[in-house]
């Protein structure tokens, strides 16, 4: 069995039978219970990933994620289609005196006109008692740019219990303030 770390937070395994190769990959992630809306009171789970079929066993209610460097975020499952009954956040944090520049480059959730079922916010800050960016987002949309005005920016994806689809891939980074806060 061979392990290895990456930037990730990832640890592979990789054994080998005579009939087949399995990879298998944990990732740590932190859950929240369908009681628990703060970060704040978040729980260590590890989630197991088969690499063959790219099926996690995961958490069975909420996640969160709390990022301080930039990269890709996605929907549970991306590029296949989302769970049923999923809460997750990130909480994307910049360096003193940059902001959080989030690119939604694929976009394609369950669409209703008041985005009520699966939806993605996105808050101006570390809670959802932060400014919302723009309204609730749902359907299908083209490649958009997001940022916040401060160090923090909050992205929230919920699905319901039908209709599911590929989800949303982004990519975000930190950017330098014109005017630096003292």
């Amino acid at each position: 069995m061979k392990t290895k770390r990456s930037d990730l937070s990832t640890a592979t395994a990789t054994t080998e039978t005579a009939t087949a190769t399995t990879t298998t990959t944990t990732v740590t992630r932190a859950c929240v219970s369908p009681t628990e809306s703060s970060v704040e009171k978040l729980k260590k789970t590890s989630i197991i990933v088969n690499a063959n079929t790219n099926s996690p066993f995961c958490c069975p209610t909420d996640c969160a994620y709390n990022m301080t460097e930039g990269g890709n975020i996605t929907s549970p499952l991306f590029p296949n289609n989302y769970p049923d009954g999923v809460r997750c956040v990130w909480i994307l944090e910049a360096p003193v005196n940059h902001t959080v520049k989030l690119d939604l480059e694929e976009f394609h959730l369950e669409k209703d006109k008041k985005c009520f079922y699966d939806y993605m916010e996105f808050f101006d800050g570390d809670t959802e008692e932060h400014h919302l960016i723009r309204e609730r987002m749902c359907g299908r949309h083209d490649p958009q740019p997001l940022e916040s005005t401060g160090q923090k920016l909050m992205v929230v994806f919920k699905s319901d219990k039908s209709e599911n689809y590929k989800g949303f891939r982004a990519v975000w980074e930190t950017k330098r303030m014109s005017k630096k806060i003292e």
